[in-house]
Order: structure tokens, then C-alpha cells, then sequence
């Protein structure tokens, strides 16, 4: 029948239009019609948890594939919303799965993902005695800190056996208590530890050199954001003899505020990844040192920003070779973005600058230039092939035509005007950006009718830096097509310029789906500002 012709079509050509085809005749027709494989494959796009609250108890045969190990292996008892940001789930939700689904599929989780509404009802319905990974999303410090510490919590009782944790904090982390410390003393089987805040917090990353205590003997892999280097190299001064895969983000990498001492090489280390976003003076005098002591490293990813001043060479590919290649004899896997800015201040000095080589690292590396003459400025951005991370900074329009796949934010700087083919190119080469900040005063070039560019998966867009023609031919939709466009930052000045006091017609600017507004100052709404911005309340 019907559903038979499907399954072989879908079996014969499952791309992506395939599958959304089949999706869609799946909704007009009974679920019950499909093949197993089929609706098992739609089931996986949707909420476990929530599916089990809708469809459970409707019919045997759809109970025996929602109650299959396979499908029921991860519950995750949180909502992402549009922005990406983590929601509690409907109470309704919980407390029917909770009583009746949760004791009938107990003994077949093994992930659990919760936030501070849930967990209580989740750890308190049942026990759950294969669970070996949790997700603690979007738990306030004190509240983490409560559970933790009081006897026969039944969240204190399930973190003595896991062996992979996730904690996502939303507040800032007190001096008064180490959170990160009371963890690891706790967690006796742990082997992986992610242990992050929320990017809303303003200081967010963790500084652990005053603690000396935290130790662990299992613990083979570490994901955390902390504040200084020192910080980093605490962490590797012996308390975790079995840690092998570092990943680390830092605010700052400066000068030694401690006297640590830990010149041992980190032979222990097979896999490190390193990301800083604040422009870093100590490059060569820390970080290079640092890299160079680990001798057995099979994996390194680096994305770094290196400043130097009066400097005769930058970071290209010549200097990847002789000061961290030749070092790291058992590396197989390189991924790299570094961003190097020299400023020539002394004038009567002529500093004879070691341009970037694109055909170093077997043609892997790719670079460009932008030299700003007027202001003796002198930017190099090397980065491996394929780019591998996911936040893009400083891009400027002198950029290699590349494949950015990986990008979810990009962070555009230049201080020259670009035109159409700019935007146009920026499209193709980021195709999958989801945040986009422009910062650039210079007017743009005069241009003349084009095709609109599309941005597809854009959803943030930050313009507080960014000359107003910059802002028109983004946000006018004559020029540009932005269908998931949902979050802008602006000042409320320019927004006045862009829409002629909100008085233009609406109906030309990209601004009618938007349902986050930043603008960081105070401002009374015009008449017309609702007809612009219909979704904000």
C-alpha cells in the first residue's frame, strides 16, 4: 500500500528533501501506516520526554517502540527555546511522567538532563540504576550547593556514580564556597566533568588557584571555563593523574601571578584544546612554553588572539612549524585560529614584518592580511583547513574564500568600506552563522541593484558598532533576507536614523519577527514603534 511505496522510496534516496517529504506525509496520514524504521526515525526528532507524555498508552504498538531501550536511552527534561536558551518543562509534563511512564523505562536510561524545577520529582519518582551521564542545566549556584550538601539527597546519592557530568551554571560562582571542589570530592567514579556557566553572566569563568585540595583519580577528561592561565596550569600541577583530554577556556592569558611550579612536561595529555578570546601579550613568553612541554599530545586545537608590539614576525605557518610542530613529534591532529595584531610604535624603528605563508603545514594553513598603514597596524589571521571552530573573530574583508561549515558566530572588523560582493561573500563562505556582529565606521561603498543576499540561519544580530549604511542594508529587506532574524542589538539612535523617526513603511525592514530588542538605554516608545516591532510586548 501507500505506506509501503514510502519505505522503499525513503530507503532508495534518504536525503534530506527525502526525509522532509516523508515527514510531511507522515503528519497527513495515520503514524501507525509507517514502518517501524520510519517512525522510529520521526520519533528521534522530537522530545523524548514530551512524546512519551503525548503519545504513550495510545496504542501497544507504538508503546513497544517509545518503551525500546534504544529510544528511551536519553530523557531530556528541558525545553530549548528559539535563542537556544533552556526552559523548565510544562509541570504537567513532568508529573505524568513522573508517575506513570518513569517506572515502567527506569531501568533503561542511562542520560538524564534536568533543571532545578524538575530534578526533585525526576530523583525522587524512581531509581535510576544505569544512569551513568547527567546534564545539570541552568542551576543557580546556592541551589547546586543545597542539593549537594544535604545527607540522602537523592541528586548527592546519583552523582557519587556517575562517570560523566555536564553542569551549566546561570550565576556567578562565590568565593565563599568552592562549587567545582565540592563536586570532584563528591563524584568518586567520575571520568568526563563539563563544568561551564552561562554566557549571560558578564564574569563568568571560575578561578580555582586558591583551592589546592581538588583531586581525583579518575578523572580522565576536563571541559571548563576559568579565568586566568595560572588557573589552567593549576589544574595540571598532579591532582588529576589520570587527565587526558584538557579543554579549557580562558578569560586572560597574562603574566604569572603565582608562584606555581609545575616545569614537569605534561606527558600525560593526549588531547588539549585551548580557546581565549581577550588579545593576549604573553604568547610567546607563556603560551608557546606551555605547548611545548607536552610531549605525548596526539590532538591540539588553539584559537587564540596574539597583540605584540614592535615585533618583526607574527604567527604564521614558518612559526607553527619550528616553535610547536618539531616540539609535538606525536601529534596527528593540528586545528588552529590564530589572530595576530602588531603595533608599530616606535617610528624610528623600520620593522621588517614576516608576512604570512599559506603553503606551510602540507597546504592546510590558510591566512590573510590586512595592514592598516595610516595607524602602523599590522593584522595576520592563520587558521587550518577545515575551520573547525565555532566562533569566527575579526574577520575583515581581505578574507580567503574558504568554507566556514562550523561557524555559529562571526564577529566581522575592518575599517575600509565594503560593498555588495562583500556581504555576498560573507553568505556563501558562513552559511550556517547563527550570531553576526558588525564593527566598521567607515560609510559603505555606493553599490547598485544586486540579487539580496541571505543570511538563513541567522538569528542575533549586533549593529551597535557599525556605520548606519551598514545597518540599512542589513535590515532593509530590499537587500537582504533574513527568514530566522530574531534578536537585534542596536542604540536607539540609529534605529531613529534607519526608519526616518518610525515613520517610514515597516513593511521594507527586517524587523517584524523580531522578539528580542537590546538597545542599553532608556527611551520612550514612539506612536508608530509597535508597528515596527509587532512581537515585542
Amino acid at each position: 500500500g501507500r505506506a509501503e511505496k514510502e519505505y522503499i522510496r525513503w530507503r532508495r534516496q534518504s536525503t534530506k528533501y527525502e526525509l522532509a517529504y516523508i515527514y510531511y506525509k507522515a503528519i497527513k496520514m495515520n503514524l501507525l501506516d509507517l514502518p517501524d524504521e520510519i517512525l522510529v526515525f520521526i520519533l528521534k526528532k522530537m522530545n523524548v520526554v514530551d512524546t512519551l507524555y503525548r503519545q504513550s498508552a495510545i496504542h501497544d504498538r507504538l508503546d513497544r517502540l517509545l518503551f525500546d531501550h534504544l529510544y528511551v536511552d536519553e530523557l531530556d527534561f528541558t525545553i530549548k527555546s528559539w535563542d537556544n536558551s533552556i526552559s523548565p518543562m510544562n509541570d504537567l509534563i513532568i508529573d505524568r511522567v513522573c508517575e506513570q511512564i518513569l517506572p515502567h523505562i527506569h531501568d533503561k536510561v542511562r542520560k538524564l538532563i534536568v533543571e532545578p524545577s524538575a530534578v526533585a520529582r525526576v530523583l525522587h519518582a524512581v531509581d535510576f540504576p544505569n544512569v551513568s551521564s547527567l546534564s545539570l542545566m541552568n542551576f543557580s549556584t546556592k541551589i547546586l550547593i543545597e542539593h549537594l550538601i544535604q545527607n540522602r539527597n537523592r541528586l548527592k546519592v546519583l552523582l557519587e556514580k556517575m562517570t560523566h557530568l555536564h553542569v551549566y551554571l546561570i550565576d556567578d560562582i562565590g568565593n565563599d564556597f568552592n562549587l567545582f571542589e565540592l563536586i570532584i570530592s563528591q563524584s568518586k567514579s567520575l571520568l568526563e566533568l563539563t563544568f561551564h556557566q552561562s554566557s549571560q553572566i558578564s564574569d563568568r569563568d571560575i578561578s580555582i588557584s586558591q583551592f589546592s585540595s581538588t583531586n581525583s583519580s579518575t578523572l580522565t577528561k576536563l571541559n571548563i571555563e576559568l579565568k586566568t592561565f595560572d588557573d589552567c596550569l593549576f589544574l595540571l600541577d598532579g591532582r588529576f593523574p589520570s587527565l587526558s583530554h584538557y579543554i579549557v577556556y580562558i578569560e586572560e592569558i597574562s603574566s604569572n601571578l603565582s608562584s606555581i611550579d609545575n616545569r614537569d612536561n605534561f606527558s600525560q595529555l593526549k588531547s588539549f584544546s585551548l580557546t581565549s578570546y581577550k588579545q593576549t601579550y604573553a604568547y610567546d613568553d607563556l603560551l608557546v612554553p606551555f605547548l611545548q612541554r607536552m610531549l605525548n599530545l596526539e590532538e591540539l586545537h588553539l584559537s587564540v588572539s596574539v597583540t605584540k608590539r614592535d615585533a618583526s614576525t607574527v604567527v604564521d605557518g614558518n612559526h607553527l612549524q619550528t616553535n610547536i610542530l618539531t616540539h609535538l613529534s606525536q601529534l596527528k591532529r593540528f586545528h588552529f585560529s590564530i589572530h595576530t595584531s602588531l603595533y608599530r610604535l616606535n617610528h624610528d624603528v623600520e620593522n621588517q614584518i614576516a608576512y604570512p605563508s599559506n603553503d606551510q603545514l602540507q597546504q592546510q594553513v590558510r591566512s590573510y592580511v590586512h595592514e592598516c598603514s595610516a595607524n602602523n597596524i599590522y593584522r595576520c589571521h592563520v587558521y587550518s583547513i577545515p575551520y573547525q571552530f565555532k566562533v569566527f573573530l575579526r574577520l575583515s574583508s581581505t578574507f580567503t574564500t574558504d568554507m566556514f561549515i562550523n561557524v555559529r558566530t562571526l564577529v566581522i572588523y575592518d575599517t575600509i568600506s565594503w560593498d555588495y560582493h562583500f556581504f555576498h561573500k560573507v553568505s556563501k563562505c558562513f552559511p550556517f552563522i547563527k550570531t553576526l556582529m558588525i564593527c566598521n565606521s567607515s560609510a559603505k561603498k555606493i553599490f547598485e541593484e544586486y540579487p539580496i543576499v541571505t543570511f538563513n540561519r541567522l538569528i542575533d544580530l549586533d549593529l551597535r558598532l557599525t556605520h548606519i549604511t551598514y545597518i540599512q542594508q542589513l535590515l532593509c529587506n530590499r537587500y537582504t533576507h533574513l527568514p530566522r532574524f530574531c534578536k537585534l542589538h542596536i542604540y536607539y539612535e540609529q534605529l531613529m536614523l534607519l526608519t526616518n523617526n518610525f515613520t517610514s513603511d515597516p513593511n521594507q525592514f527586517n524587523c517584524a519577527q523580531i522578539k528580542s530588542l537590546s538597545i542599553n538605554e532608556c527611551f520612550v516608545r514612539s506612536e508608530n514603534f509597535s508597528q515596527f516591532f509587532p512581537l515585542l510586548e
